[in-house]
Order: structure tokens, then C-alpha cells, then sequence
């Protein structure tokens, strides 16, 4: 059993406790509260990050269903009768 002396009050306490059990001193530094905040906030980041991504490539399939829906439309409504088609929509 470790043990250790509690820097407010003097008594012996164990080395484990984070407070002292008689006057409820700190017995160990705890992490800051930039520190302890820090790693949910890069989590969130992280998570926002990749919902844009999946969001993205989302629409990006989205837009090239459109542009292959307006080049049917296109094709449909250009004549046959030997005259130039029009040129393909630019992407």
C-alpha cells in the first residue's frame, strides 16, 4: 500500500485518492480546462468533417445523374434530319 501526506492538512492518506478524505484538498493536479476540452472538440471537428465529405460526394453523384438526365433531354430534343447537334452541355 503506497501512501502519501495530503499537502493541506498533513495527514496520511492513500496514493490513489485524487482528494484528501479529511479536508477534500486536491491531491493530484488535474488536467486544465483548455486541456480537458480540448479532445471532444477535436472529435466534433473530426465528426463534422467527415458528415461535409459524405455530404459532398452525396451531391456530387447527385449532379452527375442531373447531367446525364439534361444530356438525355438534349439528345431527345435534337433533330435527325442530319442537321449538327448541339454540342454537349460543358461540365
Amino acid at each position: 500500500m503506497k501512501l502519501d501526506f495530503c499537502p493541506s492538512c498533513a495527514r496520511i492518506v492513500l496514493r490513489g485518492f485524487g482528494y484528501c478524505p479529511y479536508c477534500g484538498a486536491a491531491l493530484r493536479a488535474g488536467p486544465g480546462f483548455e486541456e480537458a476540452l480540448r479532445e471532444p472538440f477535436e472529435r466534433l471537428a473530426g465528426m463534422q468533417a467527415d458528415f461535409r465529405g459524405r455530404k459532398i460526394g452525396e451531391l456530387l453523384l447527385e449532379l452527375e445523374t442531373l447531367e446525364a438526365e439534361i444530356d438525355e433531354i438534349v439528345r431527345a430534343l435534337s433533330p435527325d434530319d442530319g442537321e449538327r447537334s448541339p454540342a454537349p452541355l460543358p461540365r
